[in-house]
């Protein structure tokens, strides 16, 4: 049996890069500006070759992300109305609502997009959350040139972003698809049942902006304008990854993530919860995880709004005992990595 040190990251774990729930509409109104003032300036049209019905589907995703923003402001997250398309089985919006949100991360994360990220308060995002890169430099092992995965460590991960493999790529010369296989990474590895019991890192939300090509996975566009990254994003031989955890009763991938999340908790000695508000849309999903935890395991729960008692009244088979608040402004600078 592994001890494992495990984490669990909700999104405050990548706010110095991408938005939290507060700033997600402002986001959204940006990038779907952009798209859409490069369609309404006939930007589009000094590009070569680009089919009306390509300008038309740009013009939908532009609409379908505005719409995210509106409907995150009526449903308070976006994540709330997705769960009420699951309710009433609405696969199709749903379908084009996930391919939007995708389409915004993957422009939003992207180094070299030529999109302004200027919010009402003038943040300053960074490309990377340099919090991943501390933690993952002190969780890597040197290996023959190569970091090798600390096997006494696995992480869990609500966000769709892929702020965990960019920090993979500062801290090693290989490329998106080298790193995905070598660390297990899932559900953008096998999915197979043979190696349910085998991911480092589990995205229990499925990511955004992973895209399949022949051998490798293109995390990122590497394009100068609006088109070039449509383009890309839809040509590629895409397997849609934002799979919602609580869609499990019908996803068998958010399944699997599920009962990964559970073996990865029943080896874990030490949880460290970063950047997670325990949101009731989760609550089935992070009850039936944290039922699996040792009794004896510790817990360090590092955010700016953490609580225990209101922590421990929502999962009250969790020994009191046992939970380390981490809600300082000195502690939340770096991940923590209990001694």
């Amino acid at each position: 049996m592994n001890n494992y040190t495990t984490y669990i990251f909700g999104a405050g774990a990548s706010a110095n890069s991408i938005p939290t729930i507060d700033g997600l509409p402002e986001a959204f109104k940006i990038i779907a500006k952009c798209i859409s003032g490069d369609i309404k300036g006939k930007r589009l049209n000094e590009y070569k070759n680009v089919p009306d019905s390509d300008i038309q589907s740009l013009k939908s995703i532009a609409d379908d992300i505005a719409k995210l923003e509106q409907l995150s402001a009526d449903y308070g997250t976006i994540d709330t109305y997705f769960k009420k398309l699951y309710l009433n089985n609405e696969v199709e919006e749903t379908r084009k609502l996930k391919q939007a949100m995708s389409f915004f991360f993957y422009l939003w994360q992207n180094p070299q997009h030529p999109f302004p990220k200027g919010m009402e308060k003038d943040i300053l995002w960074k490309k990377i959350d340099l919090r991943y890169i501390g933690l993952l430099s002190n969780i890597l092992i040197a290996n023959d040139g190569f970091p090798k995965w600390n096997d006494k460590f696995r992480i869990l991960t609500w966000n769709y972003d892929f702020q965990i493999i960019k920090a993979f790529q500062s801290l090693s010369s290989k490329n998106a698809a080298e790193i995905i296989a070598d660390y297990s990474i899932y559900p953008l590895n096998d999915t197979s049942d043979e190696k349910l019991n085998e991911p480092n890192i589990i995205y229990l939300n499925g990511i955004s902006g992973a895209h399949y090509f022949k051998n490798k996975v293109e995390l990122e566009g590497k394009k100068e304008n609006i088109y070039e990254f449509y383009k890309q994003f839809k040509e590629a031989n895409r397997l849609e990854l934002i799979n919602f955890a609580w869609e499990w009763k019908k996803n068998d991938i958010s399944k699997k993530a599920v009962e990964a999340a559970r073996l990865v908790m029943k080896n874990t000695q030490n949880l460290v919860i970063v950047g997670y508000s325990f949101p009731y849309y989760n609550f089935e999903i992070d009850r039936d995880v944290l039922k699996s935890l040792p009794p004896e395991a510790k817990i360090y729960y590092q955010d700016y709004n953490a609580d225990l008692d209101t922590f421990t009244r929502r999962f009250e088979f969790l020994n009191r005992e046992n939970i380390k608040i981490l809600n300082t402004e000195i502690s939340l600078r770096q991940f923590y990595i209990p001694l």
